[in-house]
């Protein structure tokens, strides 16, 4: 989201997957979201699927840095209404939503807004009052901040409700909800931080089915090196680390979806990006694809993933240039067709119902949103 204030051996992985080189062909429609009142512009971030209906979440920005939460949701991607935020803190009435997720129907965002003495961001959360309503949810400042904060990162939701990944001084952390109205800080867990030694990092988290997987990389034996790292609970408060096999490379893992049972993980991999697959057997590593321009002037990253019954579909940007990519096993990937794109600095979302794909893009300037039947990804190739 930005809000930033072990491994295992590969040798028994079989080979990795052939990078994918063709293009998926996809008919986007753009989606008008409503127009921003004058002299703010609309700034979208990211996007859920919530059992009945699309929210997209952002933000009205205006001039001087001014800011404040923006929402809006449709039931077919056509006709979309703007969700009204009557705030109750000073934080939350500035915040801009960088993260979405929904437990049924019930949707939770994240936003942030930097300020205060020392700039930092001031993290919001904000569930649902009433249909086409949502509030701002007040929490101690170190709640998400203080002195121990490090970064806030994407939201999550499951059957037990929903899970923040993110960090804090002591290592990685999450905070958990079984309701909306308030989020537990879960700091200092042994499974999470180890012994401290290899600077873990949690960057995104899924609900697997039985439990919360969260995903993140490590320090490897040459400090530059990272290898990727994961950990479970079933409760979000107790955890335990997984071993992940890791490469001869450059590996961190940023999100992970639940695909037909098993676990799929997407990072960066050396040069470019790649999967990592968790089913009955542990987990093991799948195909590789892309590519990062070391001339870029950003850092690669994943910057969303979604499953479905068409597979698996993950945004990256190599710092310079978005891309969307899709895979129906977690394994064989293909480059998917893109409407635009924005900069390697602009935000690019995908998320999908069971039916359709809805994406949102944002260059800096302004943004967009479109809207598609999931892609054939069987036929890719």
């Amino acid at each position: 989201m930005g809000m930033t204030a072990c491994s295992g051996d590969s040798s028994d992985d079989g080979p990795p997957a052939t990078p994918a080189v063709s293009e998926v062909r996809v008919e986007w429609r753009e989606v008008a979201l409503p127009e921003a009142p004058r002299g703010r512009r609309v700034a979208v971030r990211d996007a859920a699927w919530c059992g009945d209906r699309w929210v997209v979440v952002g933000g009205l920005l205006g001039p001087g840095g001014a800011s404040r939460p923006a929402a809006w949701t449709s039931p077919d991607g056509r006709s979309w209404g703007e969700v009204r935020f009557p705030t109750s803190t000073y934080w939350g009435g500035r915040a801009v939503l960088a993260t979405v997720a929904c437990r049924g129907t019930v949707p939770v965002a994240v936003g942030a807004m930097s300020g205060g003495a020392h700039g930092n961001p001031r993290v919001v959360t904000f569930r649902p009052e009433g249909r086409g309503v949502w509030v701002d949810v007040a929490a101690p400042f170190e709640q998400y901040g203080g002195p121990s904060a490090v970064n806030v990162g994407p939201v999550t939701s499951g059957d037990d409700g929903w899970l923040i990944t993110g960090n804090r001084r002591t290592g990685p952390a999450a905070w958990v909800a079984v309701s909306p109205r308030r989020f537990h800080l879960v700091e200092r867990a042994p499974g999470l931080v180890g012994d401290g030694s290899d600077a873990p990092l949690a960057r995104g988290a899924v609900w697997d089915g039985s439990g919360w997987t969260i995903v993140g990389g490590s320090t490897g034996e040459d400090a530059l090196d990272r290898v990727p790292v994961a950990w479970r609970s079933t409760n979000g408060r107790d955890w335990v680390r997984e071993p992940v096999p890791d490469t001869a490379e450059y590996d961190d893992l940023y999100r992970a979806v639940l695909l037909e049972g098993s676990v799929v993980a997407v990072g960066v991999r050396g040069p470019g990006f790649g999967s990592w697959v968790r089913d009955g057997a542990g987990w093991h590593r799948a195909g590789a694809f892309g590519g990062a321009d070391p001339e870029a002037p950003g850092a690669p990253a994943v910057t969303s993933a979604t499953s479905g019954p068409g597979g698996v579909l993950t945004t990256v940007t190599d710092g310079a240039v978005s891309e969307l990519w899709g895979s129906v096993d977690g394994t064989t990937w293909s480059r998917v067709e893109l409407p635009a794109a924005p900069a390697g600095d602009g935000a690019l979302a995908v998320a999908s119902s069971d039916a359709a794909v809805l994406l949102v893009a944002d260059g800096g300037d302004g943004s967009q949103a479109w809207i598609a039947h999931w892609p054939d990804l069987e036929g890719a190739g």
